[in-house]
């Protein structure tokens, strides 16, 4: 069994998605990447990855606690 990744990068709209962490994360659309890490994500395709804006802001409630 393997370890689930964490990270979704949907190539057709150029947005980084945290699993779980929004609407957009529960139905995968066909062209999605998987990552470990934010990190591995900019290194597929960094000029243009963003992360998602509800992504990010759960992301940072998550920090500041």
């Amino acid at each position: 069994m393997g370890v689930e990744k964490k990270y979704f990068y949907n190539a057709k709209t150029h947005r980084l998605h945290i699993k779980g962490c929004c609407r957009f994360s529960e139905s995968l659309p066909y062209n999605t990447v998987f990552f470990d890490t934010y990190d591995d994500a900019l290194a597929y395709d960094g000029r243009s990855v963003g992360l998602c804006k509800i992504c990010k802001k759960k992301a940072d409630g998550e920090h500041r606690q």
